[in-house]
């Protein structure tokens, strides 16, 4: 229980932080298109596009990733430039005990944000705007949200281990996606050929409303290496 309220401790402000700014983004993107929405409202232009297109579309995926990147920021590092690290070092647990702990709150807190959108939108949307959106859309979403900010978290938690400056760190952080798309696109040779591969596409719902069980797999597996490779730098780190 020490080490979770521990991570808990650490990571907090920064999950909040995270919370505040989607739900002012997401609101912002959702006011901004209602206006469009009243002027053209048919049966191609609908308040579900609307969302789908202002939520779970357009840039609210890149700052979503962004914010799960800069939530795998913190560790002994960090603690060690706070001067804090000696006393969790004394802790009777092991290091590699420390970071898988703080991996999990990591990660939950993530499937946290993911799940966000899909707690508000169909429950404030009849409320406050008249309109309704899918409950099962909006939990097909924060799945795919989850898988791929899981992995971006894991990114995150990896530069946290190996780069010792905190805003070197974070600088890595934010180039992260902008280097992984051109790459990925470079590799593919073709955007179809692995389009769960591509986090916007496949965070934006791509071309199908299903859910496909091998891209969750290796997205999960992807996640779990990159932790495990994290706490494998940090048992070795000296400090």
């Amino acid at each position: 229980m020490t080490l979770w309220c521990k991570a808990w401790r650490e990571s907090r402000v920064r999950f909040l932080v995270s919370i505040a700014v989607m739900i002012v983004v997401g609101g912002g993107f959702i006011q901004e298109g209602l206006t469009f929405l009243n002027e053209n409202r048919s049966a191609q232009v609908t308040y579900t596009l609307l969302v789908e297109s202002r939520v779970y579309g357009s840039m609210f995926p890149l700052l979503f990733v962004m914010l799960c990147l800069l939530l795998g920021l913190g560790g002994l590092l960090r603690e060690r430039a706070a001067g804090t690290v000696a006393y969790t070092l004394a802790l009777p647990v092991t290091r590699r005990q420390l970071a898988v702990t703080r991996a999990a709150m990591g990660i939950l807190q993530v499937a946290a944000l993911a799940l966000l959108p899909a707690l508000l939108v169909p429950t404030l949307s009849p409320v406050l705007l008249n309109e309704s959106y899918p409950v099962a859309d909006a939990l097909r979403f924060s799945l795919r949200w989850t898988a791929w900010g899981a992995v971006f978290f894991a990114i995150g938690f990896l530069w946290s281990s190996i780069i010792s400056g905190e805003y070197t760190a974070a600088v890595a952080c934010v180039l992260t996606p902008f280097l992984y798309l051109p790459m990925m696109l470079t590799i593919a040779g073709d955007e179809d050929r692995w389009p769960a591969a591509n986090f916007m596409e496949y965070m934006h719902g791509g071309r199908t409303n299903e859910i496909a069980l091998l891209p969750l797999v290796v997205m999960t597996f992807a996640c779990a290496v990159i932790v495990a490779a994290a706490a494998a730098v940090t048992a070795r780190r000296d400090f």
